[in-house]
């Protein structure tokens, strides 16, 4: 996206991006909906929807920044 200041670094990676690159064993950010979540206690998963397609998350309680209530089906 082009702003009057110049060309805004785009922070988050889009699906194919991920696919494509080395990201395993790294932190990523990834923006998206969350279409639903499988909460099986100390580990979730959060599938997030995004323009591509979906994505499934691991959300482990203690290791995310957030807490798991805090996120709402869209």
């Amino acid at each position: 996206m082009e702003f009057m200041t110049g060309v805004a670094k785009k922070e988050d990676l889009e699906i194919s991006e991920i696919l494509a690159g080395d990201y395993e064993g790294k932190d990523i950010l990834v923006k998206g909906a969350v279409h639903t979540i499988r909460d099986m206690g100390d580990v979730a998963f959060v599938v997030l929807r995004k323009r591509e397609g979906l994505m499934q998350c691991v959300y482990e309680a203690g290791v995310s920044q957030f807490d798991l209530k805090d996120l709402k089906e869209a």
